[in-house]
């Protein structure tokens, strides 16, 4: 009997290792299978990777998108989160958000998943975004871009269209 509790033991440590991991992979951005290569930096100063490859349109400027992203500093703290706020995506134009986004956008496919290492000058600034992003913070983002709209067709955004329904 001793011997089946050590076999249910080791067999309850290894699900807690396995739960450990899934638990480091979805808090840490990890992504299996993805390729995590080194950052390149742009002449403005983005640094960014491309964690997944899109096979979709490349959005421009005053085109729409929609997708889904997680922001944090450097501290790790998370700021924001698409993936917390009920799985939903975000729709924006391309020109309307940070020129740190704006410009790491540019660079995707639709389909596709970047990181960006955002500098102050490219972010909020010597101002930040209180009460969450003080200043002069670099900010972090993971973003995967969902859909691409042409310009003049915004994307509509899904949180905004479910307050119009209920």
């Amino acid at each position: 009997m001793s011997g089946d509790r050590r076999s249910i033991s080791s067999r309850l440590c290894g699900l807690h290792r396995a739960a450990w991991m899934i638990t480091l992979i979805a808090v840490g951005g990890l992504c299996l299978g993805c390729s995590r290569g080194e950052f390149t930096r742009s002449a403005s100063g983005l640094k960014y990777r491309m964690v997944r490859e899109g096979t979709g349109a490349t959005p421009g400027p005053r085109d729409g998108v929609l997708v889904h992203y997680r922001g944090w500093l450097d501290d790790g703290h998370e700021f924001d989160s698409t993936y917390a706020r009920r799985m939903m995506p975000s729709g924006f134009r391309v020109d309307g958000v940070i020129p740190g986004w704006t410009e790491g956008l540019q660079l995707m496919k639709q389909g596709g998943m970047i990181e960006l290492e955002v500098p102050p000058e490219l972010g909020y600034g010597e101002y930040g975004s209180p009460p969450d992003i003080p200043p002069n913070a670099t900010l972090h983002f993971e973003i995967e871009l969902l859909e691409v709209h042409p310009a003049g067709k915004p994307a509509a955004n899904p949180a905004e269209e479910q307050k119009s329904v209920e």
